[in-house]
């Protein structure tokens, strides 16, 4: 009998597992197969119980054989996303042994498998504290950074059938340190049962060593989304977002620096140039050495020598920048979607994305490309520069690290050296001294 990528063989004596190309067809595959023979004890008197038990056995012994290629991880790396390294495989594999990598990866562990019966809270949490094994409750989670389009992405991947994403609100419970089992509960009640890719939504939480830390610690094979955007045009947006949501902000020139230093919490609210680092937090992850000149010339003093103290370097990271989900090529949206795909590990294909109504609102706004923020964009610029200079040449390379259009994103990575208000300008020149061809 023929099974996706295994082909099964048996006789009287002997079983044989046969590891094929799903490329291929199994006529001109199976010569060329790796095989595994079984030997049974006795001939036709072995009853359909011990073959049946004799074919499971063999077959997780081999599944655990090839997932352990990619250290055996809860969730193994992801064989056909699209990373930005070159791939990581021992010399000599041929195409029939990476196919049959890749189904092994892409099937054996899709998703955390719900246990049966499915736990109460009583089981999994005892008032605050988390007792029991919630490590199935969640594979993925956008962790950043606020205003680089996690709100889009927790909508537009919460509808995917295979996907089932806390989507009421942010979920930041562990970013407090007291309210872990309402995090627990919240994914217990919120989710449907099933064995889905499960989500939620937080982008503060890269900020947040301690919470990371929690966070590592319930779901240790989490896998990570993480929006960029540059620097000038993040603050630019959050900042008016803040005005739009009703608050009355410092003038922006006077938000440089850390925003615990800048003035009372309600005239702050979070926007600040010192959350534009990016890099800070994404450094904290362990996916670098941090250990040359070169890549500590890039970070402060304060950031060179820390991390997360559970260690995040095995956990997988997509990262975006958030003009690729602005994208008008539709080549380049098309791929986005399939590594997304892959990387969450669902079967069906992503619906294209849509572009949703901004919000139009009487609230103060600034136009940070004013004369009066020169100076902010400089510190912003500033910041861009290293934050981009990092990511371009260190982090994208890491180990677990996946980026989609690696050559697309360099690109706008590359564009944080330079002040957006010249492109902005300049389409602004080319919008006026165009004729007018309505009379």
């Amino acid at each position: 009998m023929h099974i996706g990528h295994i082909t099964i063989e048996y006789s009287n004596k002997t079983i044989a597992f046969c590891f094929v190309s799903a490329t291929k067809s199994r006529s001109s595959a199976t010569s060329h197969c790796s095989r595994m023979i079984v030997r049974l004890r006795s001939g036709r008197s072995v009853g359909n119980v011990q073959i049946l038990s004799v074919i499971a056995i063999a077959f997780l012994s081999f599944s655990q054989m090839y997932v352990s290629i990619n250290d055996a991880a809860f969730f193994p790396e992801t064989f056909v996303g699209r990373e930005s390294t070159v791939l990581k495989t021992p010399i000599g594999i041929d195409e029939i042994e990476r196919a049959t990598r890749r189904f092994f990866e892409n099937s054996t562990e899709r998703t955390a498998l719900e246990p049966a019966p499915r736990p109460s809270i009583e089981d999994l949490a005892d008032g605050p504290k988390v007792t029991g094994d919630v490590a199935w409750l969640l594979q993925f989670a956008l962790l950043g950074f606020p205003k680089c389009g996690t709100s889009f992405m927790m909508r537009y991947l919460g509808q995917h059938d295979e996907i089932a994403m806390l989507r009421d609100k942010e979920h930041c419970e562990l970013t407090t340190g007291t309210k872990d089992s309402v995090l627990v509960k919240a994914l217990l009640d919120g989710l449907p049962i099933g064995n889905y890719a499960r989500g939620l939504k937080c982008p503060k939480h890269l900020e947040r060593p301690l919470a990371m830390d929690r966070l590592f610690r319930y779901f240790p094979n989490v896998r990570v989304i993480v929006g960029v955007r540059h620097p000038v045009l993040w603050f630019e947006s959050f900042y008016n977002y803040r005005h739009l949501e009703g608050h009355h902000l410092l003038p922006a020139q006077e938000l440089i620096g850390n925003c615990w230093n800048l003035g009372p919490t309600e005239k702050v609210r979070s926007v600040c140039t010192e959350r534009a680092k990016f890099h800070n937090h994404l450094a904290r992850l362990g996916k670098t050495s941090m250990q040359s000149a070169e890549e500590r010339q890039h970070f402060s003093a304060d950031v060179q020598n820390v991390s997360y103290a559970h260690g995040f370097s095995s956990t997988k990271v997509f990262l975006y920048d958030m003009a690729q989900l602005e994208d008008k090529n539709q080549d380049r949206s098309d791929i986005l979607l399939e590594d997304l795909r892959s990387f969450l590990r669902v079967t069906k294909p992503f619906p294209p994305m849509v572009e949703e109504p901004k919000a139009v609102s009487n609230a103060t706004r600034i136009d940070i490309c004013d004369v009066e923020y020169d100076h902010l964009r400089e510190v912003l610029l500033d910041t861009g520069v290293k934050a981009s200079r990092w990511i371009r040449r260190f982090f994208v390379h890491a180990e677990g690290v996946t980026v989609s259009s690696p050559d697309f994103l360099d690109q706008l990575l590359a564009k944080w050296e330079e002040d957006p208000c010249e492109e902005r300008r300049a389409k602004s020149n080319a919008s006026l001294s165009r004729p007018d061809r309505t009379t």
